[in-house]
């Protein structure tokens, strides 16, 4: 830990890098890593590290974050939500999508942390990755704008104020199957009793998208796009009748 904390640059990556592959999918090295104020030394790595650093840095994090609530409450605590939204906003393409995956499980089914990340400029970044990210990154930040907007009207308004509808938009037309899987989710959330959003999501195309991810994509992508079209027939009477026409044109 102290490699992390006070090593030279070169050193302070390596060192990332190892406690990266420590907490992959293990508890108990994990929480050794907390108690030794890894977390800390982490955080503070991802704010001013090299890029490599950065990017096992923010990647260990999110490993940390996975299904513990209480490192994912330590990793707020020490900065780590405003650092891990500037290495999305600012970092190399690599160092973006370990942010994001961050920031994902941080945000997931937690309302504070959404909000702090929301404050952070998060919603703004994660928009920007879905637009001009790769593929993995698209596909993260979707998924984190899902568990953003999940049950929430402010944040699911400022996504949509930051362009994010036709950014899911266009990655439910044109994107990987995790990422179209992805945004297919989030337009649900962000159309679920909400007729103005719904309008928007049916303005920029999104039920033609929707349509074209249910007969076409993967298990994953069917669900999330038929769950979408609900919430939207719920709201909007051209959603609804595209979704009853769907619903009829089924064997």
């Amino acid at each position: 830990m102290a490699l992390v904390s006070d090593g030279l640059p070169e050193g302070k990556a390596a060192a990332a890098n190892a406690l990266c592959t420590l907490s992959c999918n293990h508890d108990g090295r994990s929480a050794s890593i907390a108690s030794a104020s890894g977390i800390e030394a982490l955080v503070a790595l991802v704010r001013n590290g090299l890029p490599k650093g950065k990017v096992a840095a923010a990647k260990a994090l999110g490993n940390l974050s996975f299904n513990h609530d209480g490192r994912k409450a330590s990793i707020a605590s020490a900065g780590g939500i405003e650092a891990l939204v500037a290495l999305v906003r600012d970092g190399s393409p690599d160092g973006k999508v370990a942010a994001a995956k961050a920031l994902c499980n941080l945000s997931f089914h937690q309302d504070g942390r959404s909000a702090s990340i929301a404050v952070a400029g998060g919603i703004v970044a994660l928009v920007a990755l879905v637009r001009d990210g790769s593929p993995d990154g698209k596909a993260v930040a979707a998924k984190a704008l899902g568990n953003l907007s999940r049950n929430h009207d402010g944040r699911s308004a400022s996504i949509a104020s930051a362009g994010g509808i036709e950014a899911l938009v266009a990655l439910v037309r044109d994107g990987s199957p995790k990422g179209k899987a992805a945004a297919a989710w989030a337009l649900g959330n962000l159309a679920l009793d909400h007729a103005e959003r719904s309008a928007s999501i049916s303005l920029a195309g999104g039920i033609e998208a929707l349509e074209a991810l249910v007969r076409g994509g993967s298990p994953e992508g069917k669900a999330a796009a038929a769950s979408a079209l609900r919430n939207l027939s719920s709201n909007n009477a051209g959603g609804a009748r595209r979704s009853r026409r769907l619903s009829a044109s089924r064997p």
